[in-house]
């Protein structure tokens, strides 16, 4: 009767906190082995995020619930952590997405364009080759001879996501379209990678239809001017 009430003492928010707050690996905040598979990671960590959840906590003291919310991120991290080093070790990298529909322009306003790019989703998930999410990359340097550079991360997206919409009011998009002006390139360049734990996959490229979408940059000289670059 007595180890029946300790253990159950062991699982209260309270005691599950402090433990996951003193544990300095990720195997020690969700109570697996380093080598643990990844079925157990996710079933440890699934316990853990529900007793965990702010409705429980509610009869904490507010200070006691702030260390809960410390503790629950702590959960994600370690199991984010962990599912990283497995892919790491055994897991490959993505193969290169594939196109999915023609770039589009959504808004064509200056100041304010949208352009639209797709991939396709792969019908069965490669488990030796998992997707954790896709990155979209864009050049914040375009050459008159159509070279890019300082190439910059615009995006990470979830991996059933498969379409990206780059705009002109977000900054660093708002860099790399600029780019493209700056020189009246006729494509803008993206590229998307499928990632995971081991690394990122070959670069799908998109050529974005760019001077010739937007007739009127010619007459934008201020915009775009190379002196505020």
């Amino acid at each position: 009767m007595q180890s029946c009430v300790l253990s159950r003492l062991a699982c209260t928010p309270g005691v599950m906190i402090r433990r996951i707050l003193a544990a300095t690996s990720p195997e020690e905040k969700l109570q697996v082995a380093a080598n643990a598979a990844e079925e157990e990671i996710l079933q440890a960590w699934k316990k853990l995020v529900l007793l965990l959840h702010p409705d429980k906590l509610q009869r904490l003291d507010d200070e006691s619930k702030k260390e809960g919310a410390d503790a629950l991120h702590e959960v994600h991290e370690a199991k984010d952590e962990m599912r990283r080093r497995q892919q790491e070790a055994c897991a490959q990298v993505p193969m290169q997405p594939k196109a999915g529909t023609a770039p589009r322009c959504l808004d064509a306003t200056p100041g304010a364009r949208k352009y639209e790019i797709s991939w396709t989703l792969p019908d069965v998930q490669d488990p030796s080759a998992p997707v954790e999410k896709y990155e979209v990359w864009g050049p914040r340097h375009c050459t008159e001879l159509g070279e890019t550079h300082d190439w910059v991360l615009l995006a990470a997206l979830p991996p059933l996501q498969s379409q990206f919409i780059i705009v002109e009011e977000a900054p660093t998009q708002q860099d790399v379209m600029w780019a493209a002006d700056r020189v009246l390139r006729q494509t803008m360049s993206l590229t998307v990678h499928a990632v995971n734990g081991k690394g990122s996959s070959e670069a799908l490229a998109f050529e974005l239809p760019w001077a010739a979408a937007f007739p009127w940059l010619g007459g934008m000289g201020s915009l775009v001017c190379n002196q505020c670059f």
